[in-house]
């Protein structure tokens, strides 16, 4: 399996066991990797980072930037264990 389909098989785990109160994050990542493709942005860990990134810079609704919080932090976990 390459990197890129091992993080999107390890997304599509994490997202698939969540309870129903984590749904917002799993919107949240589909419109970043939107906002990526429109962009012509390749979609990779780095660059879903970075954008999370800026957004926690910008955002200023604490519940949402909870939800950016948990997605980088599950992004970067997955990245320091390779």
């Amino acid at each position: 399996m390459t990197d890129a389909s091992t993080s999107d098989h390890e997304i599509r785990i994490y997202f698939n066991e969540l309870d129903s109160y984590l749904k917002n994050e799993l919107e949240l990542l589909g419109f970043i990797v939107a906002e990526l493709m429109r962009n012509s942005t390749p979609v990779t860990d780095r660059s879903i980072i970075s954008s999370i990134t800026y957004k926690l810079e910008t955002e200023t609704k604490e519940e949402t930037l909870l939800s950016y919080r948990k997605i980088l932090a599950f992004l970067i976990g997955n990245n320091v264990s390779r």
